[in-house]
């Protein structure tokens, strides 16, 4: 007897637990026809940026898209003219770039490095930009290391403005100018081809290690104020 109540109140379950499961189901499927809906349109507005908003999927999908977005825009365009100037100083640097890097205390002073471009012509610099400064905030060394495709404009502008001279070295492949702007050190530049040159990156033709010094002793120099346009040299026509 209690055997055939127990198959009773199974039965009995069954036909009461499936038809709400399936009812329940039914429910489950409209309430996320509605939510996801929602979700999508929810996704388009700005979210909070609290940890807290992120759910593992979240910050995975976050995690992803920010592996393929394009990066940030770090770099100022600046002319080589503006740049290479000893009248500068910890402020102007500053203001000047949004972005500065500042840890550089050495025995060249406190240095303000900066990522350069000074434009898209094959005759452009870009690289590392460092400004140097004395306890006193007065400007003592620049240096700069990157690339071009053309160094003319940079050598016609260290000898119009700073008057570097070409020095003959042993070495063939390296072009090496200097400058005596400090009574000790002299300013260099240095260019040199690439390893390998490619028609495919045409300003990435030549590296540029420049390094200019100066010290009290030269007052001239930090004066040193416009100069004229640069003229491209142009080919010469057959």
């Amino acid at each position: 007897m209690f055997g055939r109540s127990w198959k009773f109140l199974a039965l009995l379950a069954g036909t009461v637990a499936v038809p709400y499961a399936v009812s329940n189901s039914d429910q489950l499927r409209e309430s996320a026809a509605k939510v996801v809906p929602a979700l999508s349109a929810h996704s388009n507005e700005t979210k909070p940026t609290g940890t807290a908003a992120l759910t593992p999927s979240s910050a995975d999908a976050a995690e992803k898209s920010s592996a393929t977005a394009a990066p940030p825009q770090l770099t100022d365009v600046a002319d080589m003219a503006e740049v290479f100037r000893l009248d500068v100083s910890p402020v102007w640097v500053i203001n000047r770039w949004t972005r500065v890097s500042t840890q550089l205390a050495g025995l060249d002073g406190q240095g303000y490095r900066v990522p350069l471009v000074t434009g898209s012509r094959a005759d452009d610099l870009a690289g590392a930009l460092t400004y140097y400064f004395t306890p006193q905030r007065q400007l003592k060394r620049i240096t700069f290391n990157g690339t071009t495709g053309d160094p003319r404009r940079l050598v016609w502008l260290m000898n119009s403005r700073f008057q570097f001279q070409q020095k003959i070295t042993p070495d063939a492949a390296t072009f090496t100018y200097e400058a005596n702007l400090a009574s000790n050190i002299p300013s260099t530049l240095e260019i040199r081809p690439m390893g390998i040159v490619r028609s495919d990156t045409p300003r990435s033709r030549y590296s540029i290690e420049l390094d200019i010094r100066i010290d009290e002793s030269a007052p001239a120099a930090r004066q040193a104020g416009s100069v004229a346009p640069y003229a491209p040299v142009q080919p010469v026509k057959s």
